[in-house]
């Protein structure tokens, strides 16, 4: 299993570990030093629940090393810290694989820790020493108020070699690294956790560690989902009485599922650690070799040339770029001056077992012909409820009720299960359990926009200059309106549909899970493909990984698997989407598709996988935006700018038939 997941790990492009929070057993070192892997390695040692001793009481929460109360400052406890440094060093001192000794993790640091690091640098003062509870306090020492109060602990050097950081957010890390006053450089020992659908920023991470020498890389938390299986259902913290405590799903946080499936985040993952970047400069394609120690030209690199989903041209070739180099090669010849979805170049690297250890796509920027509008309008009748069009072939019911298509028929096949209606609410994922707060209501306080109860408020809808017109607003039940908006519905003699929304956010109002029209069709498992990023899930904060390209699926191929289910299938850049029942989706800005077996709720109630029920339906999203995953579950905050705040939105597509 050891070397399963190691070799895994190097399909992943993964070259480090970190062995929170203990050694581990010999036969792993082993491993690592043959296959190659840096590892910190970490005592045995964590007190992280003693920040919670108080409870409630949020004054003295947390890492207060300088209330003396800790283990690491009781002179008592200082022979049981040390042992714990000598016999990890003692024991694995000749793997060459370990590069840093770890004193511990999430246990303050005091006069204890002190002694480890004292006892380390005695045998050999090359022996790097991490310690991300010594960077934690001096971080703490540099609050002027902290170092007041306690200038006896904050006055004096901690005997470190590395600045390490746990889930400081991407600017915190270029901050970090523009400071000069910082010498140390600096690890993130745990970084973008991977919990659920995610991680989302772990590209973003690596464009600035990329970019500052001062940031030596890190760690994501963690390895593996870990789950218990009953009955072929992955079972987690409450699943059983026995449990006192527990922490729910909190351990299901892996890049990998528990039995080393992947997942679109492992995807992401390989991406971002992978040993080649590759840009456009003009006519130029610019190659970056990001090894330290090998040349590119031990591997077959190929690229070519895709319009439309057709290959117009391709070469292979092994590039001699030493390491951490930079060349570039001529972009291809032939390139049309307009295309109906796009133009790329997709470059690959291989090994010399065949395998992709690298891919990227550059997008060539040829203009895209426009999809247009409705030539001619088709006939439109009013009645005190409704709208009705009709044409040789179709029939359509919209309610002025409710401002939406009731029903959609072409050729006496009705389309919709259900009513297409505007929303904002995804099922939740892991990585938003704390701004969940703001969308849903889950508890006795008055909080929350109640978008799981959301209600479409019509003001005025009906007929102008033969097109369909309404004003109309959402609001969660008990609420007053989040989202205002007008729509202008145009109905072609061919059937064809197109919408247009403004909208605006109220004022005041939280940023959006993602905004855009959901609706039902009759068939369970519908087929369909689109030109968009694919083919695994995306989202804008999680899409590197992807390519854009014609892909085809099926709702039930589109559902990733997880321990705990949630929002998933979410595909960005999306021009064309066409189901095999003839329904097409087209836009000339790109949007955002999402096809499913369950429906939002489902996914919202389901704590198993075993909760999942499908309803003899497929449930499609069109979306103008989606926000992205991010990794809050532990990490920081999603990043600004991969939130959709829906101010100014102006969102146009159309169906056809």
């Amino acid at each position: 299993q050891i070397l399963a997941d190691l070799k895994l790990m190097k399909d992943l492009n993964i070259n480090a570990i970190r062995t929170s929070h203990y050694p581990p057993t010999p036969y792993f070192l082993n491993l690592c030093d043959e296959y190659g892997f840096y590892v910190i390695l970490e005592t045995d040692l964590e007190t992280h629940g003693f920040v919670g001793r108080y409870g409630n009481e949020k004054v003295r929460h947390g890492y207060d090393v300088e209330s003396m109360d800790w283990p690491c400052n009781q002179p008592e406890w200082e022979e049981a810290y040390v042992e714990r440094m000598q016999r990890a060093v003692e024991r694995d001192k000749n793997h060459a694989s370990v590069i840093m000794w770890s004193t511990g993790n999430e246990s303050c640091y005091g006069a204890n820790h002190k002694a480890m690091v004292k006892w380390a640098k005695s045998r050999g003062d090359d022996r790097l020493i991490h310690s991300e509870d010594a960077s934690r306090k001096a971080d703490r020492g540099d609050k002027p108020e902290i170092k007041a109060s306690h200038p006896e602990y904050y006055n004096e050097r901690y005997e470190v070699d590395i600045h390490s950081r746990m889930y400081l957010d991407v600017a915190g890390c270029e901050k970090y690294a523009l400071n000069a006053e910082k010498k140390l450089p600096m690890f993130l020992c745990e970084y973008s956790h991977a919990m659920g659908n995610s991680p989302g920023d772990v590209c973003d991470y690596w464009e600035v560690i990329d970019k500052y020498p001062k940031l030596s890389g890190g760690c994501i938390w963690e390895w593996a989902d870990h789950t218990v299986v009953e009955d072929g259902v992955p079972k987690y913290g409450g699943d059983w009485d026995t449990e006192m405590c527990h922490y729910y799903n909190y351990c299901c946080d892996g890049m990998v599922g528990p039995d080393r499936s992947l997942k679109p985040g492992s995807f992401e993952i390989k991406t971002a650690y992978q040993p080649m970047r590759v840009t456009r400069d003009f006519d130029k394609l610019v190659i970056r070799n990001r090894m330290s120690f090998t040349n590119l030209n031990e591997y077959t690199f190929k690229y070519e040339l895709v319009c439309d989903n057709k290959v117009l041209a391709s070469k292979e070739l092994a590039l001699d770029i030493a390491p951490l180099a930079t060349a570039t090669l001529d972009i291809f010849d032939g390139i049309p001056e307009e295309c109906q979805y796009g133009c790329y170049i997709n470059a690959k690297l291989y090994n010399k077992e065949g395998y992709e250890v690298a891919a990227a796509q550059v997008d060539l920027e040829v203009p895209v012909k426009s999809v247009g509008a409705v030539n001619e309008l088709a006939a439109l009748t009013e009645t005190d409820k409704a709208i009705i069009a009709k044409g040789d072939n179709f029939e359509y019911t919209f309610s002025k009720l409710f401002g939406t298509f009731t029903s959609l028929k072409v050729n006496g096949k009705e389309y919709l299960a259900s009513p297409m209606k505007l929303t904002t609410l995804r099922a939740p994922i892991d990585n938003e359990i704390f701004p969940a707060k703001q969308w849903i209501k889950t508890d006795l306080s008055n909080s929350g926009e109640n978008m799981q109860s959301t209600f479409n408020k019509v003001y005025s809808c009906g007929i102008k200059a033969g097109k369909i017109v309404v004003k109309s607003s959402l609001a969660g039940v008990a609420r007053s309106p989040y989202l205002y908006y007008d729509m202008i519905v145009s109905v072609g003699v061919d059937g064809r549909i197109d919408f247009e929304v403004k909208a605006d956010a109220a004022p005041g109002c939280c940023w959006f899970q993602r905004l855009g029209f959901e609706f039902e069709l009759n068939e369970e498992n519908a087929a369909f493909k689109y030109f968009g990023k694919g083919p695994t899930n995306t989202y804008c904060d999680l899409n590197r990984h992807a390519a854009y390209g014609m892909w085809e699926s099926t709702a039930a191929n589109e559902y990733v698997w997880m321990v705990m289910p949630q929002e998933h299938g979410n595909h960005i850049g999306v021009r064309y989407l066409e189901f095999d029942n003839g329904m097409k989706v087209v836009a000339d800005t790109p949007f955002e598709s999402n096809v499913s077996l369950y429906s939002t709720k489902v996914l919202m109630d389901a704590l198993h996988i075993d909760e999942l029920k499908t309803d003899g339906k497929t449930h499609v999203r069109i979306d103008y935006k989606n926000s992205g995953v991010g990794s809050n579950s532990c990490g920081p905050s999603l990043i600004e700018k991969y939130r959709l705040y829906a101010n100014n939105v102006n969102f146009k597509f159309s169906i056809k038939f």
